[in-house]
């Protein structure tokens, strides 16, 4: 594991340098919830392959560029004009684009679109833009686990100068039912929890933690939720549960796969 005085918060890191970083996150603790064998898979066998980014994962990076960091979105993102590759001509123009923007990120112009309305939704939404107003996007922090002594990691999307912590999630629904099952089946009650405490292991005074939900499809619809502390409380359990268990398997050596079986019912497993 990377050296690293614990705690620590570190600002301005690359995202690409954050998730090379050995600490266990958050995405790492649902792996080992579903299977420690994909955790073992795609960080830490030779053999392993990385993970790939979805379509619907690509443009929810895009809208997270486009509304918590707009002038890195503007100097580092540049949208693709459509080129008919069918042609000479346009096979050329296309290479001689991607020449002129080397360094940058090519975006498809429908992705740019969305990221952009998506953005300016979030901004003009009277909550989401009252929480956006001031503090900070991208924020990495590092610390130690109290219990299990393994390090921790997690890369805050907005912290306010009050320490409460927001995050950005693109939705295919943001009205709050929906949501909800969103938070319980991507398991965010895990997320507010392990975000806050390790905030507070960071010496930041976080209690609250908001989520800005924001569908990035027309009408680019936007609500703002935040987390009770009794699903604080409930998702603490969980992710304390994930690390005793991450912690096992780094100790023995072993990396179980799925741990259910059994019959299957017309009632959905639970």
């Amino acid at each position: 594991m990377q050296e690293r005085t614990y705690p620590c918060l570190v600002r301005d890191m690359p995202e690409d340098e954050y998730h090379a970083c050995a600490e266990i996150s958050k995405s790492g603790l649902d792996m080992i919830r579903k299977a420690p064998r994909l955790y073992h898979w795609h960080h830490l066998d030779p053999e392993g392959e990385p993970l790939v980014q979805t379509a619907s994962m690509e443009l929810g990076s895009y809208v997270h560029a486009a509304t918590l960091e707009p002038e890195r979105w503007a100097s580092h993102y540049v949208r693709a004009p459509k080129f008919d590759r069918r042609t000479k001509a346009g096979k050329a123009a296309e290479e001689a684009f991607q020449i002129e923007h080397e360094g940058k990120v090519i975006v498809p112009a429908d992705m740019y679109e969305h990221a952009c309305r998506s953005a300016e939704a979030v901004r003009e939404h009277e909550y989401a833009g009252q929480l956006l107003s001031q503090g900070q996007a991208e924020v990495s922090a590092f610390a130690k686990c109290d219990e299990t002594g393994l390090g921790i990691r997690g890369r805050i999307d907005w912290l306010r100068d009050s320490g409460s912590l927001v995050d950005l999630k693109t939705t295919k629904s943001a009205e709050m039912r929906r949501f909800w099952y969103s938070v319980r089946d991507f398991r965010y009650d895990v997320q507010a929890a392990f975000y806050l405490d390790l905030a507070r292991r960071c010496g930041l005074d976080s209690n609250m933690f908001y989520w800005i939900a924001v569908e990035p499809r027309p009408p680019y619809l936007v609500a703002v939720y935040w987390a009770s502390d009794d699903m604080i409380a409930a998702g603490r359990v969980k992710y304390e549960e994930d690390l005793r268990s991450y912690k096992a398997c780094l100790e023995s050596n072993k990396w179980p796969g799925y741990r259910e079986s059994g019959q299957l019912t017309m009632e959905a497993p639970r």
